[in-house]
């Protein structure tokens, strides 16, 4: 193995390790603070909360998609270790986000005054719901002043040492939260604890990459933006940026508006589990997100071909097992997690696992064209998977409530998986993209079959036992899933061959090293 390759595989093992480690611990710590929450603020509060998560979404496409076209300027210095010139983007980057902070903050004002006028269907305070959302907006805010901090780390391969600082503070904030929603039963108090960590997270961040990386506080020459070709890139990802918070935020702002805040709420803990199954799939290929920019500057068409080839592999296993696990065992989890009460119906939730089926296929070329810095190709098609949304959702949602939305999601997202694989083949693979819809939708029919199969073996199961065996149909159902998809999909696969080796001669280089 060639030392550029050995060092992308520690720099992502790396990654990956802390990156699945946080996830683990924020998922744990976000389950017992959200069951709290129910129980002391109810679901319309909850409801409340995730409709400023999503507003706050909007609000942030002030940015511009600066995070990701900035990184991907950074790879090319660093490769190079043009020190000074890492020093003066450094200088450039932390005024610019500062400036953002301060206008999104600005906006969120605006945006609070405007609440009333939104349709809310609650029986909250409207004046309530206003105050708080400020105070929610800060606890964003606070972040982009330190930005930088994270998108250094990340184009330096360090992305561990941002990802072990959040666990901590995140434990340490949610644990601070429950002590408080149990004495003083406050939800204001907890918004103010959001900003106090996120100040606190930040702050500590800061300190530590001036110690790791002193160079970037040495006095250099300026460097312009605009010599790096970063204005382009941001104009692309800007309106992609638009488009992904878009179609999120605008699903929350219609069910908020045409159903109800509680319905919001109900739908938010199912949002939660995908978002947090989505984020664990996301935090392998984040860690080799950097490694990835690096392998493509060195611009091999070939090779560039064979990674993709695996990681699609390799997203569709993950794909499969999320989606199948999910489905067969996300309605008992809600049930005896929060109860019975706050279950949605089956179809909504065949619905919702299709929805993530097709955002982790579709994440490969998201990746892809992020770390080439290609983002023209995507920009129409994501413009037009915005208007399929919004036009299918609000259409649907007054004749079948609830799903209309999801179907609208789902034709949006199949649109843009689409529209984004024939740009991903042509501006980045080089290829023709017809023999990628064919085995995508063999892979497709294939696991809608396995599913189907393991349903018709539960409805089985079911007759021969009782509800109160309700924990064996799950486990048998899933065992039955796996066997499956093991005998199908995995045992003899080349892809698959690769990606065992390479992990086998990971953890052997480990041990060597201990």
């Amino acid at each position: 193995m060639k030392i550029g390759d050995t060092m992308r595989v520690a720099a992502s093992y790396k990654n990956i390790l802390y990156g699945f480690l946080f996830q683990f611990v924020n998922l744990i710590m976000t389950l017992l603070l959200r069951t709290v929450f129910i129980k002391y603020f109810g679901i319309e509060l909850l409801g409340v909360q995730n409709l400023f998560l999503n507003l706050m979404g909007l609000i942030s496409i002030v940015e511009l998609g600066l995070t990701t076209a900035l990184a991907v300027t950074l790879y090319k210095p660093i490769k190079q270790n043009e020190n000074l010139k890492l020093a003066s983007l450094y200088i450039s980057f932390k005024k610019l986000f500062s400036i953002i902070g301060l206008i999104i903050f600005f906006v969120s004002i605006i945006t609070s005054l405007l609440i009333p006028y939104l349709n809310i269907n609650t029986d909250i305070n409207i004046n309530y719901i206003q105050s708080t959302f400020v105070l929610y907006s800060l606890s964003i805010v606070v972040g982009y002043f330190f930005s930088v901090n994270r998108i250094f780390y990340f184009a330096f391969q360090k992305n561990s040492i941002v990802l072990k600082n959040d666990s901590i503070f995140i434990i340490m904030k949610q644990f601070t939260q429950i002590i408080f929603i149990f004495i003083l039963n406050s939800f204001v108090l907890f918004l103010i604890l959001e900003i106090f960590f996120s100040l606190a997270n930040n702050f500590i961040l800061n300190k530590k990459i001036k110690l790791d990386y002193d160079f970037l506080f040495e006095k250099s020459p300026k460097v312009s933006l605009k010599e790096m070709n970063v204005w382009e890139k941001v104009k692309s990802v800007s309106i992609l940026k638009f488009v992904g918070v878009g179609v999120n935020a605008t699903d929350s702002l219609i069910i908020s508006s045409f159903l109800s805040v509680s319905v919001n709420g109900i739908f938010s803990n199912y949002a939660l589990i995908f978002t947090y199954a989505f984020n664990y799939i996301g935090t392998f290929f984040n860690g080799i997100l950097a490694s990835l920019g690096d392998l493509i500057s060195e611009n091999n068409i070939s090779n560039i071909r064979l990674y993709f080839n695996r990681l699609n592999y390799l997203s569709y296993l993950m794909a499969v097992f999320s989606t199948g696990t999910i489905y067969f065992s996300i309605n008992l989890f809600i049930s005896k997690w929060i109860g019975v009460e706050y279950q949605l119906e089956q179809l909504s939730v065949i619905l919702l696992c299709t929805i993530h089926y097709l955002k982790v296929m579709r994440q490969i070329n998201w990746f892809f064209t992020s770390t080439s810095g290609i983002f023209d190709g995507f920009v129409k098609v994501s413009i037009i998977e915005l208007i399929i949304n919004l036009i299918l959702s609000i259409l649907l949602i007054k004749y079948i409530g609830l799903n209309g939305v999801l179907i609208g999601t789902f034709f949006a997202s199949l649109y843009s998986w689409y529209g984004q694989s024939i740009s991903v083949h042509s501006y980045i693979l080089k290829k023709e993209v017809s023999e990628y819809f064919k085995n995508q939708l063999f892979l497709a029919a294939k696991f809608t079959l396995i599913i189907y199969f393991v349903y018709l073996i539960n409805s089985f199961m079911e007759m021969l036992f009782s509800n109160k065996n309700e924990y064996i149909l799950i486990f048998i159902s899933l065992l039955c899933l796996y066997i499956l998809i093991y005998y199908l999909d995995i045992k003899k696969n080349k892809e698959f061959v690769f990606l065992l080796n390479k992990l086998n001669s990971i953890i052997r280089r480990k041990q060597n090293v201990q």
